[in-house]
């Protein structure tokens, strides 16, 4: 299971751009996350990022631990909603905190 999500960062310090920070859940519910080999050129905040999806994810897993899906395919179905969940909330606080800029 894959899942991939779109982040700026720039360029040297000063070139806007934006990359993929792709995150990785296998069949046992452990999560690995890889971006771009360029990235070391850009400013971003993909350490601290990763890190709090992974934690965030731990945590999720962690709570729905007593709960046993009986398939593979559930475990794996469970383990992509919680994902795409966290995501798609930092995304929305993102564009909360962006709109109340404006």
């Amino acid at each position: 299971l894959k899942v991939e999500y779109k982040r700026p960062a720039k360029l040297f310090g000063f070139i806007p751009v934006a990359y993929y920070h792709a995150f990785t859940v296998d069949g046992k519910g452990n999560i690995a996350q890889g971006h771009p080999w360029w990235l070391i050129f850009a400013t971003n905040d993909a350490g601290n990022f990763a890190s709090t999806v992974v934690s965030d994810f731990k945590k999720q897993q962690d709570q729905l631990h007593w709960v046993k899906a009986p398939t593979a395919l559930q475990r794996v179905a469970q383990q992509f909603n919680t994902l795409t969940n966290i995501l798609k909330a930092r995304h929305d606080a993102s564009q909360q905190a962006i709109s109340n800029l404006k």
